[in-house]
């Protein structure tokens, strides 16, 4: 009776973390679209602001020149703002998708008891729904029977596993990267519009009021840029260094600076650490050093 008990929470447990995944596709769909509408929206704005303050100006209206270039530089705020939230909310809706992924494979495969615990201890955090699903898979997770499988077939994997799981660090560091670098290119049309908008000279009677917002968005804008690509190119370099056993310093100091960038790069960074100081981590590098 009490097997039957357990396989039929498992089974339940399977469901669920169905339920989740999709759960969590759907509202990655409604963030894109949410996000994508306001950016769009922005953009949208934004040109047809300077078209018409262009035609102010050509038209020798400076007012109302003077007036849209205000709109323009707060515009030129909220542009960036909200491409950044939206990247954001593509990145939480993509770990979430994947997660979910990992979730399901886990959890037919009765291992990793731990990451299906928290997963499912943040799922019940979304309220109303998530915390229904979050809730009923913990109190599945908690039954003793059910965690000793998962402990049980975790244990098998443990010993020949932590080498293998050095090159799957390695393609999530190259992922990061790939990602990291494309978001840092997300800076170069700011630079562009920083320039052109607040640094070039569209008409002499228009006046930038704030002879400051100039220079500190060009700066800001060229600083991420920088900085991204920095981050970008380090973690992409680790990566590499990762899938052939070599640098063993350098990734470490990689995965430090990038345990620094919660929630993805703070959980990538510290299990890579972990996995470098374990005894098989040691022994990979050791070998090819």
């Amino acid at each position: 009776m009490s097997e039957q008990n357990t396989a039929k929470d498992l089974d339940n447990l399977s469901k669920l973390s169905y339920f989740y995944y999709v759960s969590e596709a759907i509202s990655a769909l409604i963030f894109a679209a949410v996000i994508g509408g306001v950016f769009v929206g922005r953009l949208l704005y934004y040109f047809g602001a300077v078209k018409l303050m262009l035609a102010f100006a050509s038209g020798g209206m400076v007012d109302a020149a003077v007036t849209m270039n205000d709109e323009l530089q707060l515009n030129s705020v909220l542009l960036p703002a909200s491409v950044m939230l939206g990247s954001v909310a593509g990145i939480i809706g993509l770990y979430g998708v994947i997660s979910g992924y990992y979730y399901i494979r886990f959890v037919r495969e009765r291992k990793h008891y731990v990451y299906c615990m928290v997963l499912s201890g943040l799922t019940a955090t979304s309220f109303p729904i998530g915390t229904i699903v979050g809730i009923l898979s913990i109190l599945i997770l908690m039954k003793e029977d059910v965690r000793d499988i998962f402990n049980a077939g975790s244990e098998r994997e443990i010993a020949p596993l932590d080498d293998k799981r050095l090159g799957t660090v390695g393609r999530y560091f190259t992922f990061y990267g790939s990602v990291s670098f494309f978001l840092s290119l997300l800076a170069v049309p700011f630079i562009i519009s920083a320039y052109i908008l607040f640094a070039g000279d569209f008409d002499k009677a228009i006046v930038v009021r704030d002879s400051n917002i100039p220079l500190n968005y060009l700066l800001t804008s060229i600083s991420v840029l920088i900085f991204g690509l920095s981050l970008s190119l380090c973690t992409l370099l680790a990566g590499s260094l990762l899938k052939r056993r070599k640098g063993f310093v350098f990734i470490i100091i990689v995965s430090a600076f990038l345990s620094l960038f919660p929630p993805f790069g703070t959980i990538l960074g510290i299990w890579t650490i972990f996995l470098l100081f374990s005894d098989p981590g040691r022994a990979s590098f050791r070998n090819n050093e």
